[in-house]
């Protein structure tokens, strides 16, 4: 039996397509880290198979561009967003990741934040349902099947991070 050749480009392209499909659904289960260029502040995005961690925002929306291209197209959901401290170059990125994705838990450190746009960070979250946890040193943050991060600071003395929190 002999294929036409307008056949066997159909068959290529529905096997291309097929296996597109299947990288999308199986993703490299290995643990990956992405530091986003932001400017000034930090945003990095720990990656474990289908598992997210995002660790601060930065100073402004660009986050959400960084995030498009390190997480499949489809994938709304982060499992975790972590905010280091209340400075605005760590946090303002944040108040747009809330309103775009389903984030699952929200973790922060102890430390007040003070800045006047702090409030919308705080709103951000309370529309999103979520209920700031707040950690300290000894804390685990799991990373899907990868294993946990360690915090390791502030102690309970939040004397030093008053004074420089970054």
């Amino acid at each position: 039996m002999r294929l036409e050749p307008r056949n066997v480009v159909r068959i290529a392209v529905a096997a291309a397509l097929l296996a597109f499909a299947a990288r999308l659904a199986f993703p490299d289960p290995r643990l990956s880290v992405t530091v986003f260029d932001v400017g000034q502040g930090d945003a990095i995005l720990v990656q474990c198979g289908r598992r997210q961690l995002l660790v601060d925002g930065g100073p402004d929306a660009m986050v959400l561009s960084n995030l498009g291209r390190a997480m499949p197209f489809f994938d709304r959901d982060i499992d975790a967003v972590v905010l280091t401290h209340p400075h605005a170059d760590h946090f303002i990125g944040l108040v747009s990741v809330l309103s775009r994705y389903r984030v699952r838990r929200l973790l922060v450190s102890r430390m007040e934040g003070e800045a006047p746009e702090f409030a919308a960070f705080e709103r951000a979250a309370s529309r999103a349902g979520l209920a700031p946890v707040r950690l300290r040193a000894g804390d685990a943050i799991a990373i899907g099947d990868c294993g946990a991060a360690d915090v390791l600071w502030p102690e309970d003395d939040l004397t030093a991070a008053a004074k420089d929190p970054n």
